[in-house]
């Protein structure tokens, strides 16, 4: 009788869990898929004619299971903050989850420069690899001038 008392907290304090952190639908969302695969770890996009972006991948081929590090590079024109930014992967096809990709700046400065004008995130794709079986979208979400915007990268296979 214990035990099924405790399954039944442990299950209310898990669907409490999930009600507070459930995302609230973004209200006035631009969403833009771009046509750029990362087939060389690098992309970029201009959102307007101020904000030119460049995002890279260390190691460019994405390796199942192992951290990578996305850069944003500012390009041209204005600048934008970590903080402003979310970003993740997730199936394209398939319902694999959201995979958070997590700032780090301060993991990277031996390695590559950074500054106000690069940005640096880590995360890791799990388990599926790259592959022409499983296409991986990365949603990169950003607030910036009072809009906010997703670009959707969809991470083919090169091979």
């Amino acid at each position: 009788m214990r035990s099924l008392i405790a399954i039944l907290i442990l299950l209310g304090i898990a669907g409490v869990y999930f009600l507070v952190e459930a995302p609230e639908p973004t209200k006035n969302l631009n969403i833009i898929k771009s046509h750029c695969h990362f087939e060389n770890g690098i992309c970029e996009h201009e959102l307007h004619k101020n904000l030119h972006l460049r995002f890279e991948f260390i190691p460019a081929d994405l390796p199942a299971m192992e951290p990578f590090i996305l850069l944003i590079s500012t390009l041209s024109g204005e600048q934008i903050r970590s903080g402003n930014i979310k970003i993740w992967f997730e199936g394209r096809d398939m319902n694999m989850g959201q995979h958070f990709m997590l700032p780090a700046q301060d993991q990277i400065r031996e390695t590559v420069k950074s500054g106000p004008e690069v940005l640096a995130f880590k995360g890791m794709i799990p388990v599926c690899t790259v592959d022409a079986d499983m296409v991986w979208r990365l949603i990169i979400e950003l607030s910036h001038a009072g809009s906010m915007q997703q670009i959707h990268f969809d991470i083919i296979h090169a091979g």
